[in-house]
């Protein structure tokens, strides 16, 4: 039986695009670099995690590739350049 995704290593992550949205927002230019590199923290995290236990890597990037989608969505068309952060990191994830 597989188990649940553990929804606080992708919240771990969510928070650090969090932030470089925060800096868009502030008119800080955010480095794609940088949002490149959280997506490949992210997803070598959740191989790991799932190399250890039974929920498929695939499940955890699922999963933090749709609250990035949901979370862009929810962002109030006032925020462009913050809504355009979660939008590339989604992007980035590859199912």
């Amino acid at each position: 039986m597989k188990k649940p995704v553990d929804q606080a290593l992708v919240d771990q992550y969510l928070h650090k695009i969090q932030v470089q949205a925060v800096k868009a927002a502030a008119q800080t230019d955010v480095a794609h670099d940088i949002v490149k590199q959280i997506i490949a923290e992210a997803e070598s995290q959740f191989d790991l995690v799932a190399k250890n236990g039974e929920t498929p890597k695939e499940a955890f990037s699922k999963a933090f590739k749709n609250v990035l989608i949901l979370t862009a969505q929810r962002t109030h068309e006032s925020q462009p350049k913050q809504k355009a952060v979660f939008e590339y990191a989604a992007s980035l994830i590859t199912l």
